[in-house]
């Protein structure tokens, strides 16, 4: 993967999302991604290494250190942001999946839209694009709100797990 084609799906998402997806979006990315890779290995580099076992036994220290914490910190938001970040991509790749079929689907139809085009110009017509609507009959609205509110219970879930 490279970082043009990184770039373009970012580009992409911030186009079609909405003032709150926005924000999600830069706060998982600056705050999460980004502090993650630069702060949280070297800082949590070797955290057993300070660890002390109050007994003098052979690998009493892996087993201690195992029972005081047994998930890495690291590991965890590591893990929080795949969980948190999957409705999204899996909202995106339905999108894309339904806006190629459309596209598809539209071609046929406007052989049939230039047709009936000569029809409707008796007809006072619709507006030709409502965002809105098409948004609504494509189910696509019910997807988003779905993977939206999945979203925010993994992120509720986590913070309760970390606490």
């Amino acid at each position: 993967m490279s970082w043009s084609f990184l770039t373009r799906l970012l580009e992409e998402i911030q186009n079609h999302s909405t003032f709150v997806g926005k924000i999600w979006l830069t706060v998982l990315i600056v705050f999460r991604i980004v502090l993650i890779a630069v702060g949280g290995e070297s800082i949590y580099y070797d955290e057993q290494s300070k660890f002390v076992c109050n007994t003098e036994q052979p690998g009493c220290e892996n087993v201690c250190y195992d029972a005081f914490a047994p998930l890495s910190h690291v590991r965890f938001w590591v893990f929080q942001i795949i969980l948190v970040a999957t409705p999204s991509v899996l909202y995106l790749g339905y999108a894309i999946h339904k806006i190629a079929r459309s596209v598809g689907r539209g071609e046929a139809a406007r052989r049939v839209e230039s047709v009936e085009e000569s029809k409707e110009k008796q007809s006072p017509a619709e507006p030709r694009h409502d965002g809105r609507r098409q948004i609504r009959a494509d189910g696509l609205l019910r997807i988003y709100v779905l993977q939206l509110l999945a979203r925010a219970t993994m992120e509720v879930g986590f913070l309760v797990g970390q606490y």
